[in-house]
C-alpha cells in the first residue's frame, strides 16, 4: 500500500496568530529600510515534502534538526 492509500486530507484550517503577525510587520519594516519598499513584500508560497516523508511525519510529527536520531536534507526548492 502506498502513502495515496494510506492518507488523506480531510480538513485545512486558517490560523492567525496575533503575536507572529506583530513579529512579522516589525520584520517586514526593518527590511523595507534596509532593502526599499519594492524588495520588501511578502512572496507567498508554498512548502511541502517528499513522499518518502510522509509516513515519518505521521508517525513522529515534524522534527527539528539537531534532535536526536533526526537527519534533514535540504534543496533549492526547484
Amino acid at each position: 500500500m502506498d502513502a495515496a492509500d494510506k492518507y488523506r486530507v480531510i480538513k485545512v484550517e486558517y490560523v492567525i496568530n496575533p503575536l507572529l503577525i506583530r513579529r512579522f510587520k516589525v520584520a517586514q519594516t526593518n527590511l523595507q529600510k534596509m532593502r526599499g519598499g519594492k524588495m520588501a513584500y511578502p512572496v507567498l508560497a508554498f512548502h511541502g515534502t517528499g513522499e518518502k516523508s510522509i509516513d515519518s511525519i505521521c508517525r513522529f510529527g515534524f522534527r527539528m534538526p539537531g534532535e536526536k536520531e533526526f537527519a534533514h536534507a535540504t534543496d533549492s526548492g526547484r
